[in-house]
């Protein structure tokens, strides 16, 4: 919402000037701020996993794979490391008595590691003939949420798949996460009325600011620890095992933000600048600074942010700093002023929030693309619709905003009530943002469109011509068949040995399916049970008396079951890099266009900047205000990351 301008009273203490150089040097280390604690934090934490939610990416057995023999066990292959004693597996065959499932484990690559993709293991008895349905329920040790599916198999008999089932998230943990994102839009918001309050006659709205930003930091650090608590009771998992890995470290990141920003604020006061030494104004302005990164980098630490690098944590921190600054700077200048003054922080909030509004529409953008694989993904889960209502929320409240500016540069008087409505908007946004925190991320393939499944392959190796073909070539009971042909006349050895392995990718082992059967004229076949679609390498051996083995590898795409995907509704084809890479270079044109207008000169909405020129509500021209130099740590509270176009430095 960019809002006009509006007279105000002088200041009662004069700045000392600050050059263009020294607002973009202020600009720039603002934003690196965040930057450099990202890095620095994934640069100390293992490798991040394929998504903050561990979702089933295979199975054996697959959902509606139909067996020609009884499995000897169970494997669920997750994104990432899952809590084994959160963890459990219920197999009913088709008259809903219940088969013994045991010796359930967690396998992983790396024992140490645990960050990556792991499978859950189990032992099952003998299955007579008939449909089997198999629940699973685990939870991420990534982020503590917990994720629950079912499928379905045969053996010996044709089923229909289950499908894809998204959990829906849990209304104490949407509560608990609005409540932080809540406070957080106080406590950066606070330190923006604080700025846009800074009228000698404006010390109770200051003071009532401070209280502001106190109380969010207090909600904030509470309901981070309920959230925990409810986590852990409800998951059966100890408090101590629950704070370890990324979301342990950022949970006491973002409780040592609310902390700092508390302290600051407290030691601060509302003495003006000149009656604290220089190194004490740094030094609480250094804490504020630390103090918000912690608390926006905590948060996407404990949130879809784990799941990516320096760029994901800094997008994900960026637009809840973003929505904090818009929403929690226009809510807590409502609350805390009235009147003429009331008015005159508005204008002078008006740049910040459009900068906010800006910062808000393009990390946004990265992130739907992180979050989401495709049109169909948003169409059809519960995070994509939420999603597309939050975007929808986002218009309203901006359209809200431009009007708002309108009437403020028209009219005297404020806008209440459409003010008043944008600010309510703004808070089911924040709404929006704890539920889709809460939610399952519409990341599975099985929105995606999947590769081609192989027909035939054909290699030459030696003196031998190989074709492979797999049938049916889906997931469940298959034959593979190899001809083998001699190219050398008269051939050099009769082949005595056909064989047959199996691997799903070079970081795996053979897996021997057995030797082949001849099935004359060159031809070889067995049978072969896959257990997922996708990739798989096929290593053909063939052995000829008197000569060396002929070892061929084949790559190899395994076809889905029909009907174990959803038709396509708008489209399958992968949508994430594409608006990752508009919402990244919109992001970079944002700071550009805001490091620019600091090497001007321009005030790119300091809330410092003169607020005079507008229409008083006299219909007078009021006086123009001399820069009144309060500083973000000091005077005026926590300094402002980089949304406001200046950091508050001197």
């Amino acid at each position: 919402m960019t809002l006009a301008r509006h007279p105000v009273a002088p200041a009662r203490h004069a700045a000392r000037p600050r050059t263009p150089g020294s607002r973009a040097l202020g600009l720039l280390a603002s934003a690196a701020a965040i930057l450099l604690t990202a890095i620095t934090l994934t640069l100390l934490l293992p490798g991040a996993p394929a998504g903050a939610h561990a979702y089933l990416e295979s199975s054996n057995p697959a959902d509606g794979a139909a067996l020609s023999a009884a499995p000897h066990g169970i494997r669920l292959s997750f994104s990432e490391s899952v809590v084994l004693g959160a963890s459990s597996v219920t197999l009913v065959d088709g008259d809903g008595r219940r088969a013994p499932v045991t010796n359930l484990r967690i396998e992983a690559a790396d024992p140490s590691e645990t960050e990556a993709p792991v499978a859950m293991v189990a032992d099952v008895p003998v299955l007579a003939a008939g449909v089997y349905r198999l629940s699973w329920q685990t939870l991420s040790s990534d982020d503590l949420h917990r994720t629950h599916g079912v499928i379905v198999f045969g053996v010996r008999t044709q089923v229909a798949a289950a499908g894809q089932h998204e959990p829906l998230p849990r209304p104490v943990e949407i509560l608990a996460r609005w409540l932080m994102f809540a406070a957080t839009a106080l406590v950066i918001g606070a330190g923006l009325a604080r700025r846009a309050y800074r009228d000698e006659d404006s010390v109770t709205a200051r003071r009532s600011a401070r209280a502001v930003l106190l109380i969010g930091a207090g909600t904030g650090a509470g309901a981070a620890l309920a959230l925990l608590l409810y986590q852990a009771v409800s998951a059966s998992v100890p408090i101590g095992d629950a704070l370890t890995g990324r979301y342990g470290l950022g949970w006491y990141v973002r409780q040592a933000g609310f902390v700092a920003v508390a302290l600051s604020a407290l030691f601060a006061g509302d003495r003006p600048r000149e009656e604290r030494a220089r190194p004490a104004r740094i030094g609480l302005r250094s804490v504020s600074v630390a103090g918000l990164a912690g608390v926006l980098l905590g948060s996407a630490l404990t949130g879809h942010g784990s799941a990516g690098g320096p760029t994901r944590l800094t997008m994900d921190a960026l637009h809840l700093g973003a929505v904090s600054c818009w929403i929690g700077g226009l809510a807590v200048i409502l609350w805390c002023g009235r009147g003429a003054e009331r008015r005159a922080a508005l204008v002078r909030f008006g740049r910040p929030a459009g900068w906010s509004v800006a910062l808000t529409v393009a990390t946004g953008l990265y992130l739907a693309g992180a979050e989401t694989v495709s049109l169909d993904a948003i169409a059809r889960t519960f995070y994509g619709r939420t999603l597309v209502l939050k975007v929808a929320l986002v218009v309203i409240v901006g359209v809200l905003g431009g009007l708002n500016h309108r009437r403020l540069r028209r009219r005297s008087g404020t806008p209440r009530a459409t003010v008043l409505i944008e600010a309510a908007v703004g808070t089911l946004v924040v709404l929006l943002a704890a539920v889709l925190t809460s939610s399952q991320p519409a990341r599975e393939s099985i929105y995606l469109a999947p590769p081609a499944p192989s027909v035939a392959v054909d290699q030459a190796r030696a003196d031998l011509q190989q074709t492979l073909t797999v049938k049916p070539n889906q997931p469940g009971q298959n034959v593979v068949s190899a001809e083998v042909f001699q190219t050398r006349r008269p051939a050099p050895g009769p082949i005595t040995t056909v064989r047959i392995a199996l691997r799903r990718s070079i970081r795996d082992s053979w897996s021997p399916a057995g030797a082949a059967q001849a099935a004359g004229d060159g031809r070889w076949s067995l049978p072969i049970e896959l257990s997922t679609a996708g990739a798989l390498q096929i290593q053909v051996t063939t052995v000829r008396a008197g000569l060396p083995a002929v070892v061929t590898e084949f790559p190899w795409t395994v076809g889905v079951i029909p009907g174990s995907r959803p038709s396509v509704l708008l489209s399958d084809r992968a949508s994430g890099p594409g608006l990752r890479t508009a919402g990244f270079l919109a992001v970079l044109l944002i700071g550009g266009v805001a490091v620019l207008l600091g090497v001007s000169g321009g005030h790119g909405g300091d809330l410092r900047a003169r607020a005079g020129g507008a229409r008083a509500g006299d219909g007078g021209t009021g006086p123009t205000a001399p820069e009144p130099g309060p500083d973000g740590a000091t005077q005026d509270g926590p300094a402002v990351l980089a949304l406001s176009g200046k950091t508050g430095a001197d």
